[in-house]
């Protein structure tokens, strides 16, 4: 704990610099049209008063989709590092949804019993595909989930309301910063489509905040 926090700093800049969906929540309103702007405030309250219960629901699919896509990479591929990502990822998010898991039960809350429909869309889109062009797909995949994770996970930490999911967002941050460091250099070595692009910052962040906080 006093390692993530003595990190925050930084992990605050890796989640700065990561493009995801989150941004959105931040729109300032007169970007909006002016016929949606009193929908889109309330949207946006009603996503605010119940981020901890989304934050929940997305670590949960998202541990269930990373076991998932990890077993069926350890049966597709033979590249060594995407095989070590896989194992990594499947132990790592396995105990996270064991953890989780409590949250649900303690605050009496439905826990997801699928990965939901894109994540399963996405496993049936990799089961058709093979040798490299598998290593590239599920890497690039890789890559976009994790970085999309970070982020979630340090804007709950930022901004949660609800103890159970902040204490678990706090705990679980610095695992997904040393998947997301590895992952990176391993989407590289297979050429996976779009990491190229992203800027050297992100990968750097990645690895300077996962130094000293993921043990």
């Amino acid at each position: 704990m006093k390692n993530l926090t003595c990190n925050v700093h930084k992990i605050g800049a890796l989640g700065a610099l990561l493009c995801t969906g989150l941004g959105a929540l931040s729109t300032p309103a007169q970007a909006m049209p002016k016929m949606d702007m009193a929908a889109g405030e309330k949207l946006k309250t009603a996503i605010g008063a119940n981020f901890d219960r989304l934050f929940m629901i997305h670590a949960a699919q998202g541990n269930m989709a990373e076991v998932m896509l990890g077993q069926l990479a350890l049966r597709k591929s033979r590249n060594a590092g995407v095989r070590m990502v896989a194992k990594t990822t499947i132990e790592g998010h396995a105990a996270a949804q064991k953890d989780l898991a409590q949250n649900f039960r303690a605050l009496a809350l439905p826990m997801p019993t699928n990965p939901g429909p894109a994540n399963i869309a996405l496993f049936e889109k990799l089961s058709r595909m093979r040798g490299a062009a598998f290593d590239k797909m599920y890497m690039a995949q890789q890559v976009a989930a994790h970085e999309s994770s970070v982020t979630l996970f340090q804007h709950e930490i930022m901004e949660g309301k609800v103890p159970a999911a902040k204490m678990h967002a706090m705990n679980k941050l610095p695992h997904l910063l040393m998947h997301t460091a590895m992952i990176y250099d391993v989407a590289v070595q297979v050429k996976a489509p779009g990491v190229n692009l992203r800027p050297r910052a992100v990968i750097e962040a990645a690895r300077d905040a996962n130094i000293k906080t993921w043990r």
